[in-house]
């Protein structure tokens, strides 16, 4: 009854995510409200540019992505980016006072966070922002 050992996939948590992007581009991933909806093509086109930028603002394998956009599909799209761009997601609040913000930061020794608070173009809604140390 106590055995809990199992076998697992060699495989990271989102690479099942990109290969059914891949396999089914239009089938829908995300749907929210009435009528929200992105397919795993859409969805997959998001993320990948968050990790493009990421990369860009020098994003190491390993390294912790801050994300703060408030629930919903943006922040799937900002998990999903970290992840592709071999980071590790640090989930923050979205309401956190920039002090704080700042403090999980450094505890976390993230310089990378992903936001709402500012607009770039290259990712639509959620901005990218060094964390000033």
């Amino acid at each position: 009854m106590n055995d809990t050992a199992a076998s697992f996939p060699a495989r990271c948590l989102h690479e099942p995510f990109f290969g059914r992007a891949e396999r089914a581009p239009d089938a829908p991933a995300l749907l929210w409200g009435e009528t929200g909806t992105w397919s795993y093509g859409e969805l997959s086109d998001r993320a990948l540019r968050v990790a493009a930028a990421l990369r860009e603002h020098g994003m190491r394998t390993g390294e912790r992505g801050g994300g703060e956009p408030a629930k919903g599909a943006e922040q799937v799209a900002a998990v999903l980016g970290v992840l592709a761009a071999g980071g590790i997601y640090l989930p923050i609040g979205w309401d956190q006072p920039d002090s704080r913000l700042h403090r999980i930061m450094t505890i976390a020794d993230s310089r990378l966070i992903i936001t709402d608070r500012q607009l770039m173009g290259q990712l639509g809604s959620t901005g990218l922002v060094r964390s000033p140390r």
